[in-house]
């Protein structure tokens, strides 16, 4: 089996968040979507919202998956969640960091730029 990464642009991303007092999140049709396509207050807002709907505060949102068009299938969405997630890198937009997990990745989302997704083949 061959790993390939690809990487996806953060405005073609849609993260799926819940607060995390529910993890493990027994399936991702309840979690909220946020579209990395818009711009950071319109994010921050969306992510505000969720908190409140949930009587918590940001910091205890999580990701529980990553949804994106597949850029290699026309009109076919690919939706990562679980183990998948761990094997994301997170790329930030200051001189090549990135994050390897999930966990800080709200706090920095004006600083992301990009994901890498490996991709088995």
């Amino acid at each position: 089996m061959t790993v390939t990464l690809t990487t996806i642009d953060r405005a073609a991303l849609t993260l799926l968040v819940l607060p995390a007092r529910t993890l493990p999140a027994d399936n991702l049709w309840q979690a909220y979507p946020i579209d990395l396509g818009e711009s950071a207050a319109e994010i921050g807002d969306a992510l505000h919202a969720v908190a409140w709907l949930n009587d918590i505060t940001r910091d205890e949102l999580a990701i529980v998956g990553v949804e994106f068009a597949d850029p290699e299938q026309h009109n076919t969405t690919v939706t990562l969640s679980g183990t998948d997630l761990d094997a994301m890198s997170w790329a930030l937009g200051d001189g090549g960091m990135s994050l390897e997990s999930t966990a800080g990745v709200l706090a920095q989302l004006e600083r992301l730029v990009s994901v890498a997704v490996p991709v088995y083949a």
